[in-house]
């Protein structure tokens, strides 16, 4: 426990991406959400580039993620990594839903039907 735990949200196709958001919930008692950072899909290479912005209601397990929009990069991989701490024991749910994914000029790039749902195991050890 107390652990870092990064989760990569990627993309398997070469289409230039402008703007990332999504509503990500995990299990507050087991996971907590302690950081968001652009992938290299994403623009994570331009020091310009915006970061996300979190919002969440406190104690609920649910943020809200966005970007900024970025010039975008073909790079197939990572659009987003998310980094959670492990709180306690226990398996937990990762939920990805509400995904909105544009190209620079605002349109809105076709994307896997949310919610997307990974389960992790949290040992008394770490993960």
């Amino acid at each position: 426990m107390g652990q870092p735990c990064d989760v990569v949200l990627r993309a398997d196709s070469p289409a230039l991406v402008g703007q990332v958001a999504f509503t990500v919930s995990a299990d507050p008692p087991t996971f907590r959400l302690q950081s968001v950072r652009r992938g290299e899909a994403n623009g994570a290479e331009s020091p310009s580039s915006p970061t996300f912005i979190t919002e969440g209601a406190p104690g609920s397990g649910e943020s809200i993620i966005r970007t900024g929009l970025s010039s975008g990069s073909r790079d197939n991989g990572s659009l987003a990594i998310l980094q959670f701490e492990a709180l306690a024991a226990g398996t937990v749910s990762i939920v990805i839903s509400d995904l909105v994914i544009t190209d620079p000029a605002g349109r809105a790039i076709a994307s896997e039907a949310s919610p997307l749902r990974a389960e992790a195991e949290v040992l008394s050890g770490g993960l």
